[in-house]
């Protein structure tokens, strides 16, 4: 999951949860939702798959300032396969 933290991350956003607060730090994007396998599945982890969600066919799950559309989650979901 860290992987998608900073701004040469990978995907569309830099967390799974945006949290703006007050105060000299704030890191914004969160990822609280992570992916953990126990040592004999990670071998049939794609790791390439690995993605949080931003839309679906039927919806946005991102406001139009790219922050989480809190109407419908505050965290944006996880994706992944395992090749068994």
């Amino acid at each position: 999951m860290w992987s998608f933290f900073g701004e040469e991350g990978k995907g569309e956003v830099n967390g799974t949860y945006y949290y703006r607060k007050k105060g000299h730090i704030c890191y914004y994007w969160n990822i609280l939702d992570q992916v953990i396998f126990r040592p004999e599945v990670i071998e049939y982890f794609d790791e390439d798959s690995l993605q949080i969600i931003t839309n679906t066919p039927n919806y946005n799950l991102l406001k139009s300032n790219g922050r989480v559309n809190e109407k419908i989650s505050d965290h944006l979901p996880v994706m992944f396969k395992l090749n068994f």
